[in-house]
């Protein structure tokens, strides 16, 4: 008889598959976040490894963050970097995250659930901010975590799980939300907590920066900003709904102990990761990509007491449809967004252009530049780690098309807007003038506006 071929393999692949050939087809341009920044530091890194890593923690570590690995990261995230084909580094990407989504997956998910664990995966909102963002780094610490999980429970492997929580935890601070199911792992295992105890001893070293800088990159004053976190926004109100369902459920539904444990361990988690990512004031955004891991487990957990659903007759449908569904609502706008970013920058125009949001507009003109004048590329023309961006920008801002709004006082003609869905101030200027006359140069999910008359 045949072995019948396990679902944790095809799954992922079948995921890899159909990502490839959407980004394939697409075909997006970088993107507006650290895309440039992070490039830079590999090429950097390539020369200068030692250097580069130094200039960049001695910089980084007074924002009160500390990760070792974060420009050896970028290095070999952006190891296929080329300006005119961003496909193979994002190819690179998809396959890296994916990795981590399986070894979780061999890890928590039993595998006739492997269908709703994918499937809640997909239609988590910020998932493909993942896939999107090469520089986004968590992926790391749950490829890590789930190492340190996988690995046998013998003598020899004590340290190296040791060393693999450390790691994993040195990544990023929002790895803390992978801790309290670390702890479940083990004690359900009967091994000892060696894994748990690494990430707790990475914990405490990043949580040393992070209060011993009061400008950290988290938040000025992290008491102040937990008075002030706004809990009736969409995502707090659903992460609070989720613990607050999950709290009934450890209270009024049966439960073993070893699920008593598991729900309490997601509340912990879930709990945490809502405190992280109201620090930054950030409404979630990428922030939020690896929260979707204990909540998936929750879900999950309280559909196995559900019974009228017969998910196994249905899995490959319901996999195929929360691929269709994910892609339509998720995917194609980001898509879309990252393809306009090089439309517009291929069109023939010759005056300056305003874009909204503030992050978005250095990396615009850096990718602008890199496609005009790559004697001036931002990549090679200052060697400094540390303050080759402002000497770039200070050196190069008369030759930006793309500048801030302007003022009454430096209010010039014949300058063009930039609508971008995704910068509140692009919309609400948009709608400002409706009731104005103007000329189209693109329109897709960014639009491109010049000669305005009112």
């Amino acid at each position: 008889m045949n072995k019948k071929k396990s679902p944790y393999i095809y799954i992922p692949f079948l995921c890899l598959i159909y990502l490839s050939v959407i980004f394939y087809i697409k075909n997006p341009f970088w993107g507006l976040m650290d895309d440039a920044t992070s490039i830079r530091l590999g090429i950097q890194f390539s020369s200068q490894p030692l250097l580069t890593t130094s200039e960049w923690l001695t910089q980084n570590n007074s924002q009160g963050m500390f990760r070792p690995f974060f420009v050896t990261q970028q290095y070999l995230q952006y190891f296929f970097y080329d300006f005119s084909n961003p496909f193979p580094t994002y190819l690179l990407n998809i396959f890296l995250v994916l990795l981590g989504v399986y070894l979780f997956s061999k890890i928590f998910i039993n595998k006739d659930k492997l269908v709703l664990y994918y499937s809640i995966y997909l239609l988590w909102p910020y998932t493909y901010d993942w896939f999107l963002m090469p520089t986004l780094n968590e992926k790391f610490g749950l490829l890590f975590f789930s190492l340190g999980l996988l690995l046998k429970d013998k003598n020899q492997n004590r340290i190296p799980k040791f060393i693999l929580g450390f790691l994993a935890m040195l990544i990023k601070l929002n790895v803390i939300v992978l801790i309290p199911l670390a702890i479940y792992k083990e004690r359900i295992q009967n091994v000892k907590l060696d894994l748990s105890k690494g990430m707790i001893l990475g914990l405490i070293i990043q949580t040393f920066f992070f209060f011993n800088n009061p400008g950290s990159y988290y938040n000025t004053g992290i008491f102040e900003t937990i008075l002030q976190i706004e809990f009736n926004t969409i995502q707090n109100l659903v992460v609070l709904l989720i613990i607050f369902i999950a709290m009934i459920d450890f209270i009024f539904l049966p439960n073993s102990n070893q699920e008593k444990l598991l729900i309490i361990c997601i509340c912990i988690s879930i709990f945490i990761a809502f405190l992280m990512l109201n620090l930054r004031n950030s409404s979630f955004g990428y922030l939020g990509t690896i929260l979707i891991f204990p909540i998936s487990l929750y879900l999950i957990l309280l559909v196995n007491k559900v019974h009228f659903i017969n998910i196994e007759k249905l899995k490959n449908l319901i996999l195929i449809i929360c691929l269709v569904v994910s892609n339509i609502f998720f995917l194609t706008p980001r898509l879309e967004r990252w393809s306009d970013i090089g439309n517009i920058l291929s069109l023939d125009f010759n005056n300056e252009a305003v874009y909204f949001c503030g992050e978005g507009r250095l990396m615009l003109n850096i990718w602008d530049i890199e496609n005009r004048d790559t004697q001036d590329s931002f990549f090679t023309t200052f060697p400094d780690i540390v303050s080759a961006e402002s000497y770039w920008q200070g050196a190069f801002s008369n030759s930006f098309r793309f500048i801030g709004y302007p003022t009454k006082e430096t209010q010039r003609d014949n300058i063009s807007y930039i609508i971008d869905p995704f910068c509140t101030e692009s919309i609400t200027f948009f709608n400002a003038i409706q009731e104005c006359t103007y000329k189209s140069l693109y329109a897709n999910e960014i639009r491109f506006l010049q000669s305005i008359e009112c």
